[in-house]
């Protein structure tokens, strides 16, 4: 059998209605799961050779999941007492559950039609499922679902590609970007967390070709190369949109900031540049835009696909294949104590 036929990746969630007992009785819910890889094994007949093989070959792989912060639960259709019994004759230290219910295997995330089967299932920490294998049946098997579980935990905690790549690029071609796709990045910064959730980010963007060339005129000359891009964001807020504090801190200046990284995260995820600037003119924005006058405009970001840098002046060019400049993370960060 294929790899592609054992293992389904997908996006799914652990239903909250899903929970298994241990061979004390004890009810373990999804709520435990929160924060957790788990791997999930499903045995069908437990009392089969090749099922008790699994097992042992599982059991001596916990000391490497436990390195990799993944939790292996063992599944079967058995009761709590009979688990007990099978550990002690079969001598695996693993821990087994059980349940009697197939409405809990459908919350766990198994087919009905594949209850039948020797299925796993890895989740990671926000009860995504990221991996599903189903006839099950040798050690090549298992290593596989370990070493999969492993690659994802691994990949976790490396530093987002949409990040990485992000920069401050200034080579825009012309090129027109759909609406849809600019409404999507409003849809990432529109998810930012805000203080009381406030949600004090406000958005225009501009694609007219009229009102584009007026705003043009009020960009300071050192980001004059975004007259190529198709679309400019325009962000604002309010003081009147903020959440109250003690001390009167401009909180929602914060909160802005927030959505936009995220807007940018977006775009450099979706293969557009996105280039927030502050040299232009708020109060002739504000005019053409027909913006409230009591908004704070916070910042205009240049949209668009990348261009050949010779759409650039000289100066710009050689920011463009410069890399990126960063202060060591020592000179920023430092642990108290």
């Amino acid at each position: 059998m294929s790899s592609e036929d054992r293992k389904v990746t997908g996006i799914s969630k652990i239903s909250s209605g899903f929970a298994l007992r241990d061979e004390n009785n004890n009810i373990i819910d999804c709520e435990l799961l929160k924060g957790r890889y788990s791997i999930f094994f499903y045995v069908n007949n437990l009392d089969s050779t090749k099922s008790k093989k699994l097992l042992h070959y599982f059991d001596n792989k916990i000391d490497v999941l436990m390195k990799n912060s993944i939790e292996l639960f063992v599944v079967v259709k058995r009761a709590p007492e009979k688990i007990s019994q099978f550990r002690k004759s079969e001598k695996v230290s693993l821990e087994i559950f059980s349940t009697e219910k197939q409405d809990e295997l459908a919350w766990l995330g198994i087919d009905r039609s594949e209850v039948n089967d020797n299925i796993a299932l890895f989740y990671d920490r926000w009860r995504v499922k990221r991996g599903y294998w189903k006839s099950i049946e040798d050690k090549t098997q298992v290593i596989e679902i370990i070493e999969s579980a492993k690659a994802s935990v691994k990949q976790d905690k490396l530093i987002s590609n949409a990040i990485s790549l992000r920069r401050a690029r200034r080579s825009i071609r012309k090129d027109k970007v759909p609406r849809k796709d600019i409404e999507r990045l409003i849809k990432a910064a529109h998810l930012a967390p805000s203080c009381f959730n406030k949600q004090p980010w406000r958005f225009v963007a501009v694609d007219d070709g009229e009102t584009l060339e007026k705003l043009h005129n009020y960009i300071s000359a050192g980001n004059s190369w975004m007259n190529n891009a198709p679309v400019l964001i325009v962000v604002y807020s309010s003081k009147e949109l903020d959440c109250e504090l003690s001390d009167n801190r401009d909180y929602y200046l914060f909160d802005t900031g927030l959505a936009v990284g995220m807007l940018l995260v977006q775009a450099t995820k979706m293969g557009l540049i996105a280039h927030p600037v502050a040299g232009y003119k708020p109060k002739k924005f504000k005019e053409i835009l027909e913006l409230p006058d009591n908004s704070v405009l916070i910042t205009v970001i240049a949209v668009g696909y990348q261009g050949e840098s010779s759409l650039l002046n000289e100066k710009n060019q050689k920011e463009e294949i410069t890399g990126r400049k960063r202060n060591p993370v020592e000179s920023i960060f430092h642990w108290y104590k």
